[in-house]
């Protein structure tokens, strides 16, 4: 199989705006992201404008490793994360409590530091 298929050139040239990839497993997905976001900062977007977002750390240290072969010492400025990666960071730099959803960075830090601890449901206070 060649690389980009017809559906992966389509992802290649699409560099402006958002774009969401759904495909199985081991399709290239993540090289795919990588290839698309040097492009993008080839094209003049700033690397810290951009934002790559995968499942795994796996992937994410993958896409960091495919993007700095492609972008030299601009790939250190690209935010790439995992979903829970992104999730802690917008929880822990305060946007959440910005925007009035009820969470302090405080209890993200908190419950940081008991993250490889299990955790059980009744560990957990209830509110009467």
């Amino acid at each position: 199989m060649s690389y980009p298929n017809p559906e992966q050139a389509a992802v290649l040239s699409h560099l402006d705006g958002t774009l969401l990839v759904l495909a199985p497993a081991g399709t290239g997905k993540t090289r795919l992201m990588a290839d698309r976001l040097a492009a993008v900062i080839a094209k003049g977007m700033l690397p810290e404008k951009t934002l790559g977002v995968t499942f795994t750390n796996r992937a994410a240290e993958h896409m960091r490793s495919a993007v700095r072969e492609s972008c030299g010492a601009h790939a250190k400025d690209c935010r790439i994360q995992t979903f829970h990666g992104l999730d802690t960071h917008v929880l822990q730099s305060g946007y959440a409590a910005k925007s009035g959803c009820g969470v302090s960075p405080q209890t993200v830090l908190g419950a940081s530091r008991h993250q490889s601890s299990s955790l059980e449901v009744d560990d957990f206070p209830t509110q009467p």
